[in-house]
């Protein structure tokens, strides 16, 4: 997946910004995964709680989900208050905004 200057390639697990390597920690490649699996949707915070970190955990690990979305948006260049990959839908969750539509292979 290309969108602008940022590629992904989810079957080698590399992401380049602007061509330099982008770092992902185990679960901000989990969150990834999932965000961009589902173009469009809301997902709520629960929902994305038990895909990342499983069904044994709860509301606690809302703050988890948090923090790492700001570091993945972080080192994907992506901006909350003008997002072109993840927008915050508040009390809700998050939606991921790219479409295959916006994406180069």
């Amino acid at each position: 997946m290309v969108v602008g200057d940022l590629s992904i390639d989810s079957v080698h697990r590399t992401i380049t910004l602007a061509g330099a390597e982008v770092r992902l920690t185990p679960k901000e490649w989990r969150l990834l995964e999932v965000l961009s699996a589902h173009p469009g949707k809301l997902l709520t915070h629960g929902w994305l709680i038990q895909q990342v970190w499983g069904r044994s955990h709860g509301d606690e690990t809302r703050q988890t989900l948090r923090t790492h979305l700001r570091t993945l948006r972080a080192k994907l260049g992506d901006d909350a208050d003008a997002p072109r990959l993840v927008r915050t839908e508040t009390g809700a969750g998050y939606r991921w905004l790219v479409t295959p539509e916006d994406t180069a292979t």
